[in-house]
This record gives C-alpha cells, sequence and structure tokens, in this order.
C-alpha cells in the first residue's frame, strides 16, 4: 500500500525542496534544543512514573492480598476512559493556572499508568506456580523471588509498555497544546498554522520521526536480546505477600481519584452551565460527524486488514508484507505529522479531494490500519491450514472459501477490531483539526476549539459525550483482568 508511505515521502520533499542554508538554520536554532529538551524532559519522566504507578498496581492487584482487587483493577483502567486532552480540559476547568510541564507530567502520567498496568498484570497473572516454587529452593526473601522469577517474567512487558508510553508522549499534541507546555507537536501545529513556509514545520518533523525510530530500533534490539520466560499453562501463585498496608491503599485510591474523579468532577460541574437548545443542536451535529467518521473509517481499515491479513498468512505475499511493516511505522509517528502528510497531498496533488470527507476517510485509515491489524491479523492465523486445503479441494472460489471457512473463526476478531478502530477515530483529534472540510466540527475539535477559547461551560457537553464514548472499551477491557481469586498468605 504506498499511501501508507506518504508520511514519510513528505517529510523527505519538504526538506530537500529548502534551502540548505534555512534547513540548517532551523536545527540550529536555540528554540529547537529547548523543544528537543522539553520532549525529552516530558518522555522521560512520564515513562518513569507510568511504569512504577503502572508496575505497582499490577503487582498489588495480582500477586497480594489487598482488599477489593477487582474494584481496583477496574479503578487502574478507569483513565483510559479520560481521553488526555479531555483530562486537561477538566483540570483547566478548575484551575486555570494549571499549566507548564509539571501539568503536563501529572496529566499524561496518569492516561497513560493504565497501559503498564494491563501489560504488566497480564504477564504477572500467567507468571506459573512452579517458578516461584523453584525460587523459593534458592531464597527465602520476597525481593530475592523477585529477582528470580518476578522481574524475568515481566521485563519485556515493562520495557513493551514503556516504549508505547513514550511514542505516546511523543506523539501527543491536545493535553500539551491546552496545557501550554511547549514539545515537537505544539511547535510543529503552530509553525505549519503561522505561516506559510512549511520548512520550519518539516524540520521539526524530521526530529520526530528521527527520535520515534530509535526508540522502536532500541526497543527491538532489546527485546530480541531479552530472554524469555516460559509461561507454561498452569494455575499462578498469588499469594506471594500479604497486603498489610492501609497507606498503600490510601495511596493508590489518590492517584486514581487524581486521574479520572478531578478532571470527572470538573466536567459535571460545567455541564450544568453549559446545556442549551443551540448547544444541544450543536453537539448531535458533532457527535453525528464523529460517529459517521468512525464508521465509515473502521470499515474500510477492517477490510483492508482483512485481505492484508489473508494475503501476507496464506500465501506471504510480498506487497502485503511491506504494507504491514509501512503502517506499523506510520502508527509510530506523531498523528500531527501524518495529518501535514496528508494536507500536503491534499494541497499539491489531489486538491479538489482536499477537505472532503472521502479524504479525511483516507487519512483516518492510513493512521489507524494498525489498530485493526493488532486484532484480524491474529484471528487469520487461527484459521486451520488443512481447513482451507479441504475448501480447495471440494473446489470452492475463495470468496466462498472466506464465507465459508475463514469468516465464521475470525468473526469475534474483526467485530473486535471494527469496534476499536471506530472508538479511538472518534478520539482522535490533530488529524481531523487539519483535515475536516469547512464548517465540519467532531466533538474532539468542538471541545478543543471551546476550550482554546476558554469557553468551559460551551466545552463541558462534548468532554462529557466523549468520556462516554471512550468509557465503553475501558469497561470491556477492564472485565478481562479479574484479580478477584481466593489467596493465602506464605
Amino acid at each position: 500500500m504506498p499511501i501508507v508511505a506518504i508520511p514519510l515521502v513528505y517529510l523527505a520533499i519538504r526538506v530537500f525542496e529548502a534551502d540548505p542554508a534555512d534547513v540548517w538554520a532551523e536545527l540550529s536554532r536555540g528554540s529547537t534544543a529547548q523543544l528537543l529538551g522539553n520532549t525529552a524532559l516530558l518522555m522521560v519522566a512520564v515513562t518513569a512514573t507510568a511504569l512504577v504507578v503502572g508496575a505497582t498496581q499490577a503487582y498489588a492487584v495480582t500477586r497480594t492480598t489487598m482488599p477489593w482487587r477487582k474494584a481496583m483493577a477496574i479503578a487502574a483502567t478507569a483513565p483510559l476512559a479520560v481521553p488526555s486532552y479531555v483530562a486537561a480540559y477538566g483540570w483547566l476547568g478548575i484551575w486555570p493556572e494549571f499549566t507548564g510541564f509539571g501539568a503536563a507530567w501529572l496529566v499524561l502520567s496518569v492516561s497513560t499508568a493504565p497501559i503498564v498496568f494491563l501489560t504488566v498484570s497480564a504477564s504477572l497473572a500467567r507468571t506459573p506456580r512452579s517458578l516461584d516454587d523453584v525460587a523459593r529452593t534458592f531464597t527465602t526473601t520476597l525481593w530475592g523471588r523477585h529477582r528470580l522469577v518476578t522481574w524475568p517474567t515481566i521485563k519485556t512487558a515493562v520495557w513493551g509498555s514503556g516504549l508505547l508510553v513514550a511514542l505516546y508522549v511523543i506523539a501527543d499534541f491536545g493535553a500539551v497544546s491546552l496545557l501550554r507546555y511547549d514539545t515537537f507537536t505544539r511547535a510543529i501545529f503552530i509553525a505549519y498554522r503561522s505561516s506559510f513556509d512549511r520548512t520550519a514545520a518539516a524540520v521539526l518533523g524530521i526530529i520526530v520521526v528521527v527520535a520515534t525510530t530509535v526508540l522502536v530500533i532500541a526497543h527491538s534490539r532489546f527485546s530480541a536480546q531479552a530472554r524469555t520466560v516460559s509461561t507454561a499453562i498452569e494455575s499462578p501463585r498469588r499469594d506471594v505477600v500479604r497486603w498489610r498496608g492501609v497507606p498503600q491503599v490510601a495511596a493508590m485510591t489518590a492517584w486514581i481519584a487524581v486521574g479520572s474523579g478531578v478532571p470527572l468532577v470538573s466536567i459535571g460541574l460545567w455541564l450544568t452551565r453549559g446545556v442549551s437548545t443551540a448547544g444541544i443542536s450543536q453537539l448531535l451535529e458533532a457527535l453525528l460527524a464523529s460517529l459517521a467518521y468512525a464508521a465509515v473509517a473502521a470499515t474500510i481499515a477492517t477490510a483492508v486488514a482483512i485481505a492484508m491479513s489473508i494475503a501476507r498468512t496464506a500465501s506471504g505475499f510480498v506487497p502485503a508484507r511491506v504494507g504491514i511493516t509501512l503502517s506499523w511505522l506510520i502508527h509510530a509517528l506523531p498523528a500531527l505529522v501524518v495529518a501535514l502528510a496528508l494536507t500536503f497531498v491534499g494541497i499539491r496533488v489531489v486538491p479538489d479531494l482536499y477537505q472532503t470527507h472521502g479524504f479525511i476517510i483516507a487519512g483516518l485509515v492510513v493512521l489507524f490500519l494498525p489498530n485493526a491489524l493488532a486484532a484480524v491479523e491474529p484471528a487469520i492465523r487461527t484459521v486451520p491450514q488443512s481447513w482451507t486445503e479441504v475448501a480447495q479441494s471440494l473446489g470452492m472460489s475463495p470468496t466462498a472459501q472466506f464465507r465459508r471457512v475463514t469468516l465464521p473463526v475470525v468473526a469475534p476478531g474483526v467485530a473486535a477490531a471494527w469496534a476499536l478502530v471506530a472508538l479511538v477515530i472518534i478520539k482522535e483529534l490533530p488529524l481531523t483539526l487539519l483535515l475536516r472540510p469547512t464548517g465540519i466540527d467532531t466533538l474532539a475539535t468542538r471541545l478543543w476549539t471551546e476550550t482554546n477559547a476558554g469557553a468551559f461551560a460551551a466545552s463541558a457537553p462534548y468532554a462529557f459525550t466523549l468520556v462516554i464514548l471512550a468509557g465503553i472499551p475501558a469497561w470491556l477491557i477492564s472485565r478481562g483482568s479479574d484479580p478477584q481469586r481466593k489467596v493465602d498468605a506464605p
């Protein structure tokens, strides 16, 4: 799929078209170095905080006798229902001076800790009882068993979730913009909107691409060298330590309250002032636009993911493999960079399509195709090869094989892919902000516009609706984590 390579091609064209002196001037600016420092500082701080908080929550929920573990597991995933820019809006609604590094660090740390929690808790829950039994023969201390068993088991999950958090921070646009903290994404947007010369935005975009590429390569090399710990099918041990501390429960509760409680209370307070007849009409229009874009783009992305997955799995079709690899590479880039690339293509190549419904849907498919692939490809791999061979021997056409053999097996994965893509599209901000047709607003763009103007009451209905829609997958995900089992102290 050549379309998925557009962002990289765009950045290369922009930089090579520019005067080398201008490119060097942009790279050597003191403001560029400051942006690099700001982005790196925020990335390191948020990643470290999310790893500590998320891993601690996962350990407490899956491996201790802490009371109300199931409720705590659900609460730990609750921030997933509050997009980072909605959380930023909530804080600003009750504390207008809540800006800068500290504000961005808190909001993004709370928003990303559930990523670590879900990944690490899944690894801990699969730890075989036999590994812990073997560790007890070497050491009687809890920390010794952690060093021998727990850390090797969760190491890959910790670093993998850490990469996701780091990429999330680099790519975040909505929260840092509302909280007035200068990172590359905010600077790229300002450079794009405030100047006819796109060189500055392209150069900053190249720096972001290099940074994300370095992170992905470093993680790939680390993962290749990491030792894999077998997780055979056994009953996992969840009685590692007795939970005795009320302060620990209070700390987890306070963190969750800060993450979800404060923004939700703020939204509720402003919601009582922000509803009017005109507001409801605009809200319904934004909701319908969000749902329409999500439904159409999710359907196309899921269909493309099915075709690419079948081509790659069944025959190793090289273009399909290349397309999947490129799509994942694009997925690692900030959505704002992808949006700028598509804007360039729209203006230069297909001006008649730029800022049309079809163009923005194509952009959403490019951006979120990997989300569909993540659910569809594993489902396609579960179809037994022997079934396909039998269908071929019976003379079935490829269409009949898919309808009668493949689809019944992969239907749950396809449904999950469609739902997940639709829901992330509903929350998407930067690409929709740049590519939407004139006069069209989604829930996310309307919230961003009103909040930027300081109209918190007018923003509240959009924030509330987004939280409700985003809460659906968060609730479903939390149901998959069931730590409520009988445990005994050692």
